[in-house]
């Protein structure tokens, strides 16, 4: 059954504020339930009450602050709920703590990309470059024992061709299929410009017999705050004119973000994008494949950690310094 549409953006944005709360019990310990409530929530819960009704009356900031740090407490709640165990907090009264035992990598790292406001400036541009080649793995290991996996985002792996014409060719080496073949009108040197035509990864599973006809994923990754607008980037008319055919059965696509949707954002981005996997989803992967993954891998997740840690921490120091001289500090990119 689809959820109701109308508080997809209310509870999104609740999600967004559980974020701050789920960062600030991850850095300082624990967190008050409401520490990471924005006025953004606050003026969605206000316009759910009638102007003529509440206007004026001394309660309605209480009622309407009660119901944004309601919506947090929910959303956290659900969190715990759909992952159980691997969710890697608990929740104390009105306090969120982070359970040492039970620390889940993908988790954290998933949330710090989400925490982390500006990802296109050094040093920040780790945090998407790595969670490409995650959810590559990740989505290898949920596809199963005979899976496969090519990383494909830009910039490219040191041991992944650079052109696009030459990345095809690796493609259809490994899979045996994808074969290469633009339109008419197209010739290989038009696809010189071309980085990775919207996809980040291909996995594949393997047929016993090694025969066409496999089972492929084609995934796209969104770490931006505009990762709703990034649903159809990944779709095979987006790439097919450079191939004939890409393969014979169509590729299943998928869309990865670091970022928790909520059950109406869930809805929409399978309708529109195909498989979603989004923190909740990637983070119980991870925690259950942790062995798995290489040690490689892990340490760079931690460093992608621990450089949104040290920017928190200097935002946090250049907040202080602009309240004690009254303000005009500019501040890091995080927030």
């Amino acid at each position: 059954m689809p959820p109701d549409y109308q508080k997809k953006n209310f509870e999104q944005k609740a999600s967004k504020d559980a974020d701050q709360t789920e960062w600030d019990a991850l850095t300082l310990g624990s967190s008050p339930i409401d520490g990471g409530l924005s006025d953004d929530i606050i003026a969605d819960a206000l316009d759910d009450f009638q102007e003529d009704e509440y206007e004026g009356h001394w309660y309605q900031q209480d009622v309407v602050t009660d119901t944004a740090v309601g919506a947090v407490h929910q959303e956290l709640i659900n969190r715990e709920k759909l992952i159980g165990p691997l969710y890697p907090f608990e929740i104390d009264k009105n306090a969120l703590l982070p359970i040492a035992k039970s620390r889940n990598l993908t988790y954290e790292f998933c949330l710090s990309i989400s925490i982390q406001k500006n990802i296109t400036c050094k040093p920040y541009t780790l945090l998407p470059r790595t969670f490409e080649i995650v959810c590559t793995e990740l989505t290898k290991l949920h596809l199963g024992e005979y899976a496969q996996a090519l990383h494909t985002g830009w910039p490219r792996q040191s041991n992944v061709p650079i052109s696009f014409k030459a990345l095809a060719e690796e493609i259809h080496q490994k899979t045996k299929e994808w074969w290469w073949g633009p339109d008419d009108g197209l010739n290989d040197y038009d696809s010189n410009h071309i980085k990775d035509s919207g996809i980040d990864f291909i996995v594949w599973n393997q047929s016993p017999d090694k025969s066409p006809g496999q089972l492929f994923i084609t995934g796209q990754c969104a770490c931006g705050d505009d990762w709703d607008n990034k649903y159809g980037e990944a779709k095979p008319e987006n790439y097919n004119i450079w191939f004939n055919p890409v393969s014979w059965v169509s590729p299943t696509t998928a869309f990865c973000t670091p970022h928790r949707l909520v059950s109406g954002y869930m809805y929409e981005a399978s309708k529109k994008a195909g498989i979603v996997y989004e923190r909740l989803r990637l983070a119980a992967l991870g925690k259950q494949h942790e062995d798995k993954l290489s040690q490689e891998l892990k340490d760079k997740m931690e460093e992608c950690i621990n450089i949104v840690k040290v920017g928190y921490q200097k935002s946090g120091s250049a907040r202080a310094t602009a309240s004690n001289n009254g303000g005009g500090t500019a501040l890091p990119t995080t927030v």
